[in-house]
C-alpha cells in the first residue's frame, strides 16, 4: 500500500533540512489529499496557496509499505 509524506524543504545557504511537515509518521492516503495539504500549508507560510518562501518548498513524497 502506497502512503504519502509531505516533507517540507528548506535551504540556510548550504545547509539542507527536510521534516515531514505534518509531524513524524504522519502521512496522506492519497497523492491527492498530499497536494491539497502542500496547498495549505504553503498559504500558511506565504500568504499564497501553493507558494512558499524562497529558500524553501515541500513535495509529496510516495512511502512503499508501512512507513516506520
Amino acid at each position: 500500500m502506497i502512503k504519502w509524506a509531505l516533507i517540507y524543504i528548506v535551504m540556510n545557504g548550504h545547509n539542507v533540512s527536510a521534516i515531514n511537515a505534518y509531524g513524524h509518521g504522519t502521512y496522506f492516503a492519497t497523492m491527492t489529499e498530499c497536494f491539497e495539504a502542500r496547498e495549505a500549508l504553503g498559504g500558511r507560510l506565504s500568504g499564497s496557496s501553493g507558494y512558499f518562501p524562497r529558500g524553501s518548498q515541500a513535495v509529496c513524497v510516495p512511502i512503499e509499505g508501512e512507513p516506520t
